[in-house]
């Protein structure tokens, strides 16, 4: 009887496990995405990108230029949400933050300073820095994916 106890006990943890690992897991799924923003900026000049499931809206703001500052936004298909998160196919959110950036020039005024950041439903934020528009080569398609929203109409 002891032994039938034991390994119900024992059982009982394992399931335990599993579904607490599986809950961990969940910020992984795409549907779980909210919101990706791309963030550029250097002396005088700021650009910020976001996107979400249903739109795209940019801001530029450029000290330097005759037009201040650009704000431009559309709706977004879902066809659109759907190619740019299969981008991050094979990429694990938790590891975001982690990825070596391929340069830091930006460190010294070499480039502008520049971040993804992925925003989950369970407003967890994962964010990746790096210079100009060059990250880690893992989110090298999620950045042109991203370019490629913000230059079509």
């Amino acid at each position: 009887m002891k032994n039938t106890k034991r390994i119900y006990t024992g059982l009982s943890s394992l399931v335990l496990v599993l579904l607490l690992t599986a809950c961990s897991l969940k910020a992984q799924k795409e549907s779980d995405i909210r919101q990706i923003e791309f963030t550029k900026t250097g002396r005088g000049y700021q650009e910020n990108v976001r996107v979400t499931a249903d739109s795209v809206i940019s801001k530029i703001e450029d000290f330097r230029a005759e037009e201040k500052s650009k704000r431009t936004g559309r709706k977004l298909a879902p066809k659109e949400w759907e190619t740019l998160l299969k981008t991050l196919a094979g990429v694990e959110l938790k590891e975001v933050p982690t990825l070596p950036p391929p340069t830091d020039r930006r460190a010294y005024d070499g480039a502008l300073a520049a971040s993804l950041q992925i925003t989950t439903t369970q407003n967890q934020t994962f964010g990746h820095s790096f210079d100009n528009e060059e990250p880690h080569a893992k989110l090298v398609p999620l950045m042109k994916a991203v370019r490629a929203l913000t230059a079509s109409k």
